[in-house]
């Protein structure tokens, strides 16, 4: 089984399984990372507009007043990347 704890995790460094070849990639480690993540969503015949980079944005917006933090992050295969986690988090009183 393959664990991700954000509390903890490096936003520089991949998190790895060598046993599927599937590599888990923090989205401020990725160059151009918007532009990656709009391809992979296009690519995919079950993106739709919740998954749109243009998505993840107004959802940080919109929570600025909570203190909305990008814990998103993309998934490889064989260092390729096959596809996107949004992950907000906010603090509310």
């Amino acid at each position: 089984m393959f664990k991700l704890d954000l509390t903890s995790m490096d936003k520089t460094v991949t998190q790895h399984n060598p046993e599927t070849s599937f590599s888990i990639v923090d989205f401020s480690s990725v160059e151009d990372a918007p532009k990656v993540w709009q391809e992979i969503v296009d690519a995919s015949l079950d993106g739709w507009i919740w998954h749109t980079y243009t998505a993840l944005s107004f959802n940080l917006c919109a929570g600025e007043e909570h203190n909305a933090e990008n814990h998103s992050f993309f998934v490889y295969k064989n260092n390729k990347p096959v596809g996107v986690v949004p992950l907000t988090v906010t603090t509310i009183p």
